[in-house]
């Protein structure tokens, strides 16, 4: 319960820190440079996801907890750290325009990190979690960043900083990260394999929470779309506190049986928890939205929408969380991911720009009160009951 409350603590102050960043930073930006940032960090988060082969999720499975096993897999981190190093000399000779690749590499090794001691030192890893984001503003306030290349450049340093902390508070276990490579890399194969369905669907994940950025880029590269950045940031942001009880659902699931309709009420709660804040978002903007008159890039009506879009996607994943943790469905969560992204190319194919967050949000509140009441009515009993598997 400690180690929760100081993740919940960490989480929050994460959560303020970007919310700092979005109401004193992004307003002094020029326009189009935020929007332009979140779809470089878009690109660089799925770009790291497929680096790390989904390593974090699957390290922690078979660390289980113990130093022992941490140290038969630390050189993978090693590994990692020689790719930053390369991506870092690279920027330097050649001087990308965006540091969409060093970024990338940042983010690989730090999930590889993470999923080495996210069982062994869980409040290290909510350290590798939230605080690259309380020094990201630091550094973002105080340097006037201008660009995106300046942006991804703290960003950067701020995530390789928190690294570092970690890694010398743990010196000792640390000192094999270059040793036995080879052995660690073939005991790594095996995870590797088993992971690939879950990196897709992280991937896809991605891809349905940024859609409206990405599908926009490629279809109308001349429009700016920093209030629609700013919605879904604040949405994510918000996203992310529910999550908390989403993720410890997840081992339960995991540790043993329950019937659906456990999983359909946690939904229920992220849904309308999320449904809540929006409510709450509107009506501070009824009392003081002219506070924010010369912020361009806030529309509340905009982030209310983005809030009830996430909290959507928090039932949803939940209800995914639950038949994964039986190995159900897989292929079949993929395609509901997939027909998702699919779902947002024609809203921004075919939708007014104003009415892109609103849509999406429609969309998939209905798709998810539509599909958790049909599975609440076809497998509401225990998993081992399930209709089809």
């Amino acid at each position: 319960m400690v180690v929760l409350l100081r993740g919940i603590m960490l989480k929050l102050l994460s959560i303020s820190s970007k919310l700092g960043f979005l109401l004193v930073v992004v307003p002094s930006l020029n326009a189009g440079v935020f929007t332009e940032y979140v779809i470089a960090l878009t690109y660089a988060v799925l770009i790291s996801r497929v680096l790390s082969f989904g390593l974090e999720e699957q390290l922690v499975t078979v660390v289980k907890g113990v130093r022992k096993n941490l140290a038969m897999y630390m050189p993978l981190y090693g590994l990692s750290l020689v790719l930053v190093v390369i991506a870092i000399l690279l920027n330097l000779v050649f001087s990308f325009e965006n540091n969409i690749y060093l970024i990338s590499v940042v983010l690989m090794s730090g999930s590889i990190l993470g999923g080495l001691i996210r069982g062994v030192y869980p409040d290290q890893y909510e350290w590798i979690l939230n605080v690259p984001w309380v020094l990201f503003l630091f550094f973002a306030f105080f340097t006037k960043v201008k660009s995106v290349y300046e942006l991804v450049v703290i960003l950067s340093l701020s995530h390789l900083l928190v690294h570092a902390i970690v890694v010398f508070f743990n010196k000792n276990v640390f000192s094999g990260a270059f040793s036995e490579v080879h052995r660690s890399f073939f005991n790594a194969k095996n995870i590797i394999k088993s992971s690939v369905l879950k990196v897709v669907a992280s991937l896809l994940l991605i891809a349905d929470f940024r859609g409206l950025l990405i599908w926009s880029k490629i279809l109308h590269d001349n429009i700016l779309i920093d209030s629609i950045t700013m919605a879904i940031s604040v949405g994510e942001g918000v996203w992310q506190l529910f999550m908390v009880l989403v993720n410890r659902k997840y081992g339960e699931y995991c540790s043993k049986k329950t019937t659906y309709y456990v999983a359909f009420q946690v939904s229920v709660k992220v849904f309308f928890g999320l449904l809540f804040s929006a409510g709450i978002v509107l009506i501070f903007s009824f009392y003081f939205e002219s506070f924010f008159e010369n912020y361009t890039v806030i529309d509340f009506n905009k982030i209310a929408w983005a809030i009830a879009f996430f909290g959507s996607m928090a039932a949803l994943i939940n209800i995914r969380n639950y038949f994964w943790a039986d190995h159900l469905y897989e292929k079949r969560i993929l395609l509901v991911q997939i027909f998702i992204f699919i779902v947002e190319f024609a809203i921004v194919s075919m939708a007014d720009e104003e009415d892109w967050v609103m849509l999406s949000s429609l969309f998939i509140g209905v798709f998810t009160v539509f599909l958790s009441l049909l599975l609440l009515m076809v497998s509401g009993k225990k998993r081992d009951d399930l209709v089809t598997r």
